[in-house]
């Protein structure tokens, strides 16, 4: 299947889209576009303007085999749309769930910058890829089940019209490793002495005995801990970008005006030693590589603010729909316009 290249609002990819900053603070950063990559599946099919009437077994198969069609339809869209297959679907009272296959990773572990990562950081259009899909359904407001302060809202009202939402996921890994500290020291003893005179205010000290024992492992009791010693930490990142789209009820073009991201750190450890032999070693643990997309064995995670606030997007990308889009994320992928 041809693939086509995966496009976002700002780290959404964008074809042929430029970003036009309009104003940015330490907390987010709102984007005016000049035009909306949007997608136009087809609606899933909705039981009636009054659920109560949804009280025979035909009326219920009816709309089973509805949407058995529509799912078709939707995966073939998305697939078409991505470039990557679905590989498996959930259904539950709320919503469908499409689950995509990983794109091809990049070889972070060959990658090292020695310096910090400040700021947001741009990445390639072709390294994002989409894990997953929701789309709620019509009724999940109407579960009964759920606690109203727990229920997925399927529909908005802004104004007096009725909007749709979903939730799409996009994800990639950082250009490599990034410098997360580094501290040097005359001996191993220096450390601990620092460490006791500092212990509340230079965590340095503890992180460099950490990096030690991370890294050298059983090689450690080699050391000689009258010789100078310096430690590293590095971090890839993992960038998942959590993009609501919204149309009009009873249309099929969704706009994806807000996202929002979070960012998962794998840590990297290096230090330099010398033997008590006087040979000198450079030693690192073995790289940590993620256990799944999206993954879970992380050593630490942020997340901007509203990321698990799907009403609050929701509204939000509706507020956007015709002016702009709303980003806070912690990796793009676009170009800014000079």
């Amino acid at each position: 299947m041809k693939r086509i290249i995966l496009c976002l609002l700002s780290s959404l990819l964008l074809i042929g889209v430029f970003i036009c900053p309009v104003s940015a603070d330490e907390d987010k950063t709102e984007l005016e576009y000049d035009s909306y990559l949007t997608t136009d599946e087809p609606a899933m099919p909705f039981i009636s303007e009054n659920p109560n009437s949804i009280n025979s077994l035909q009326e219920s198969a009816e709309l089973t085999k509805k949407r058995e069609i529509w799912l078709e339809q939707v995966i073939d869209y998305n697939e078409e749309h991505y470039g990557q297959l679905v590989t498996t679907v959930e259904e539950d009272k709320e919503k469908y769930t499409l689950y995509f296959e990983p794109k091809e990773e990049p070889n972070c572990e060959s990658i090292i910058h020695d310096y910090n990562l400040d700021g947001i950081e741009e990445i390639d259009q072709d390294k994002w890829g989409v894990s997953k899909i929701e789309y709620i359904k019509p009724e999940a407001s109407l579960i009964e089940t759920v606690p109203a302060s727990a229920q997925l809202n399927s529909t908005i009202v802004v104004d007096g019209t009725t909007y749709d939402y979903k939730f799409t996921y996009y994800y990639a890994w950082s250009d490599g490793y990034y410098e997360v500290a580094s501290k040097s020291y005359s001996s191993y003893i220096a450390i601990a002495a620092d460490a006791l005179m500092n212990f509340t205010i230079d965590l340095n000290s503890e992180l460099v005995k950490w990096v030690i024992s991370q890294a050298m492992g059983a090689a450690f009791n080699q050391m000689d801990q009258s010789k100078p010693v310096k430690a590293k930490t590095y971090n890839k990142f993992y960038y998942e970008n959590k993009v609501c789209s919204v149309k009009r009820t009873g249309t099929s073009m969704w706009y994806p005006t807000c996202q929002i991201g979070r960012r998962c750190a794998f840590g990297w450890c290096w230090t330099t030693v010398t033997k008590s032999t006087g040979e000198p070693l450079i030693k690192y643990n073995a790289p940590k590589n993620a256990n799944a997309i999206p993954p879970t064995n992380y050593d630490s995670q942020a997340k901007k603010s509203y990321f698990d606030n799907n009403t609050w997007m929701a509204k939000k990308a509706i507020e956007k729909m015709t002016t702009g889009g709303y980003v806070d994320v912690y990796a793009i992928c676009t170009t800014p316009r000079s």
